[in-house]
């Protein structure tokens, strides 16, 4: 054992426990902002197309816009199964599974508008997207004289028997095709309704225009759920949480569980009045010496008869 072990175990229990504590806070912040530094992007980065972000490249504004025109809008990380005549806007589709991409064409089918921002979904008649496209196009047919401003991150360079709402034929922006009782509107990039882009030209009236009159579902999955700790997958906190449950109970089982440690030297109760008598009789009956007296603090022998 080190000086340093020695010189701690020395120490009253209350100040160890403080210590351990503290230590383990200090640790934990400190992992704390490791995580905080590596996990979180530049502004400008963060909140993608969510309309919970007011960064340069969120969708707060929009979403803010849509609710002072006295639209109903709601966000969801989740397709819904049935609804009708609801304009549902979903700006990842490739985050989509299988199962979700074909609930997302019945959704379509049965009456309900579905605004694909990016690249379409694979597996219905869309437009030809491009990963690059002009940063200003004019906004014809739907605003005549007006322009459309984005980041140039998405284009439609063949319309693919969808019909034209902004752009030009090679360079589309926005197009739109029905399906069924419903309609597909394709919008090439989500920078056109960013924060940094709404103010633009007809930005803000074409977004009004593609909800039409509502109500309006967000599948807003590309929200940051925090940095640090929240930074986290939540299933590796959950097992992280379970661990630290698991640790405790193992402690607590294998701990005293009725009172303190066993100390060294313990005061034991005085004896019994049954054992004192037999021991007083025992010792007069064999002229025996009786053991020094604990009150007294004095030593008295007993005469030999």
């Amino acid at each position: 054992m080190t000086d340093t072990t020695s010189r701690f175990g020395s120490w009253p229990r209350p100040a160890r426990i403080a210590l351990v504590a503290f230590s383990a806070l200090l640790a934990f912040s400190f992992l704390s902002a490791m995580l905080d530094a590596g996990t979180t992007p530049d502004d400008n980065d963060s909140g993608s197309g969510s309309t919970r972000s007011r960064s340069a490249r969120g969708w707060a504004a929009y979403a803010e816009l849509l609710d002072r025109f006295e639209l109903d809008v709601d966000r969801s990380r989740d397709l819904p199964d049935v609804v009708t005549n609801r304009t549902i806007v979903v700006n990842d589709v490739a985050a989509l599974s299988d199962e979700e991409r074909f609930r997302l064409m019945r959704l379509a089918e049965r009456g309900n508008r579905v605004v694909i921002v990016g690249q379409p979904l694979a597996g219905i008649q869309g437009p030809t997207w491009a990963p690059e496209g002009p940063i200003v196009v004019d906004a014809a047919p739907s605003f005549r004289g007006e322009t459309i401003s984005s980041a140039g991150d998405g284009s439609f360079s063949d319309l693919g028997g969808t019909e034209l709402l902004a752009g030009e034929p090679g360079a589309a922006l926005v197009t739109t095709t029905s399906t069924g009782n419903g309609e597909y509107v394709f919008v090439a990039t989500t920078s056109i309704f960013d924060n940094r882009y709404l103010a633009s030209g007809a930005n803000a009236a074409l977004g009004i225009e593609l909800v039409d009159d509502g109500p309006v579902l967000f599948i807003d999955r590309v929200r940051r759920q925090g940095t640090g700790w929240n930074a986290i997958p939540e299933q590796f906190r959950v097992a992280v949480y379970g661990l630290l449950i698991a640790l405790g109970l193992y402690g607590w089982s294998r701990g005293k569980r009725f009172g303190p440690v066993e100390a060294a030297n313990r005061t034991f109760d005085p004896p019994r009045i049954a054992y004192v008598e037999a021991l007083a009789q025992s010792l007069a009956s064999t002229g025996a010496s009786p053991p020094p007296s604990s009150t007294s603090g004095s030593t008295t022998t007993k005469e030999q008869p």
